[in-house]
């Protein structure tokens, strides 16, 4: 491990020099859409997600939520061109894309609502067929809209055009900027992903029988070619669980013939031209994958006892399944991005519509390890990206008001039980004394500095005085940050 410089131990020591509010529970922090809804929309430019459209069980919704990660402000908008669900969103150059989608359970539109990166204003174009529910996948300055369902919400009429824009070309309202081609066969419900110079379009429906199919077609910007691959098991994948870290693109979990949850993970390898399989720990479909930094993220999803709250994490540095998070609440048809070095998971379907957007870092990991007291198990957070000039925290809530704490500091961790927990944060490096705020809480922040290694970790954990504990104190659960 690289042993971090004595101006990281200097910024470490300031967390612990200002008491603020009660912390969120471990590793996650949440917002809300400003309406419920699930299969919302969602896309990321720079520090700014959207979170587009979508539906509660019939009602479609016209709303954007707007979150700005650099003051954690939400703001709203709506889509120009009206409410609807199933909408293929993109970015490319400095445009925002919000395509097609489903406008009632048995309609859809063409319409491409446009935003300007940079004037801030709205536009349309239009897609060359009415549908929703195709896969997206952006290559260099192109985005691909590639199938879908042409008729609306329950009427599935399946498509195979690919409507393709070309930023370099102009503005998406420039007729010359725009192309098409087909999939090797009509489908609805693609899931699409870049990797490489190739775009990748997986699975899909056909018709309202439906016939589930293991087809994939292959775009490489390199040579023009299309070509075709095939899953390892027929499944309806879907757009939100597609994604890419490094060369590799992943389509994880879905639904077989007959309507069951797959657990299977396809994993095609550009660099290689090959395929591979992972298998999830419980099969899931409408779930939603994220790539962020160099791990998968597979969240939520409707499996065979109901909806999740699982995330199952795999770390592809090492080729294994990392230790696995929670979402805040089980749901599934989510919309899920990252922004600022979270994945962020909006809305979905909980038994109703949810309006919960879940904020997940990897940054740091929650060790557990913590005994309970009079107000249960103090719970420490770890928050902040870890990259230089970030904002850090650390926060703890749970323990009796005004109660005296140590907080221990390591650079590594040779850890012991003791207390009825274990201790992870020893040998210590620095430790500091101080007392809870009258809500049982503590939390400090500092600015992350600059140049500390890639891979360098800090260990945390709090020995909180509670005179109802059977030892007279009790350990929070260890976190350990890990700089990306």
């Amino acid at each position: 491990m690289t042993q971090p410089s004595s101006l990281l131990k200097v910024a470490l020591c300031a967390l612990t020099l200002s008491a603020l509010s009660p912390a969120a529970p471990a590793q996650l922090e949440t917002g809300s859409l400003s309406q419920p809804r699930q299969q919302v929309a969602s896309v990321t430019v720079g520090g700014i997600s959207m979170f587009a459209g979508g539906r509660d069980v019939t009602t479609m919704s016209d709303v954007i939520d707007i979150y700005d990660a650099s003051t954690g402000d939400w703001s709203t908008d709506v889509l120009p061109s009206g409410a609807r669900t199933g909408i293929m969103a993109a970015s490319v150059g400095p445009w925002i894309l919000f395509a097609g989608g489903a406008t009632s359970l048995t309609t859809s539109t063409d319409t491409i609502d446009v935003f300007s990166i940079l004037t801030q204003t709205w536009s349309t174009a239009s897609l060359s067929q009415a549908r929703f529910n195709g896969g997206v996948a952006t290559l260099g300055s192109k985005v691909f809209f590639a199938g879908g369902s042409s008729a609306g919400a329950i009427v599935l009429d399946a498509s195979s055009r690919v409507d393709i824009y070309d930023s370099s070309m102009g503005a998406p309202s420039n007729p010359l900027a725009w192309s098409t081609a087909v999939l090797s066969e009509p489908r609805g419900a693609v899931a699409g992903a870049t990797v490489g110079d190739q775009v990748i379009f997986a699975g899909g429906v056909i018709g309202s029988g439906p016939t589930v199919v293991t087809t994939v077609d292959i775009f490489d910007e390199s040579d023009g070619l299309w070509t075709t691959a095939d899953l390892s098991q027929a499944r309806i994948v879907g757009q939100p669980a597609a994604a890419t870290v490094g060369s590799r693109a992943w389509f994880g979990g879905g639904t077989l013939p007959g309507g069951v949850p797959s657990d299977v993970v396809d994993i095609y390898d550009e660099s290689t031209g090959s395929w591979s399989t992972e298998t999830l720990s419980v099969a899931r479909q409408t779930l939603v994958a994220v790539g962020l930094d160099d791990k998968v993220l597979f969240a939520g999803g409707a499996g065979a006892m109901g909806t999740s709250d699982l995330i199952e994490v795999y770390d592809t540095s090492n080729s294994s399944w990392a230790p696995s998070r929670q979402l805040s609440a089980a749901r599934s048809d989510m919309g899920g991005t990252v922004v600022a070095g979270r994945a962020a998971f909006a809305g979905g379907f909980d038994g109703a519509s949810s309006d919960v957007v879940d904020f997940i870092e990897l940054s740091w990991a929650d060790l557990g390890g913590g005994t309970s007291g009079a107000e249960g198990q103090p719970q420490l957070n770890g928050k902040g990206p870890l990259v230089g000039g970030t904002s850090t925290s650390i926060s703890l809530a749970n323990a009796p008001a005004a109660a005296p704490m140590i907080a221990w500091l390591s650079f590594a961790s040779a850890p012991f039980a003791a207390l009825g927990g274990t201790v992870h944060a020893f040998p210590f490096n620095s430790q500091f004394f101080f007392s809870a705020d009258g809500a049982g809480s503590f939390s400090g922040s500092t600015a992350w500095p600059l140049g500390i290694p890639p891979g360098t970790q800090i260990w945390f954990q709090f020995i909180v005085q509670d005179a109802t504990s059977i030892h007279g104190l009790t350990l929070s659960n260890g976190v350990v940050g890990t700089t990306p």
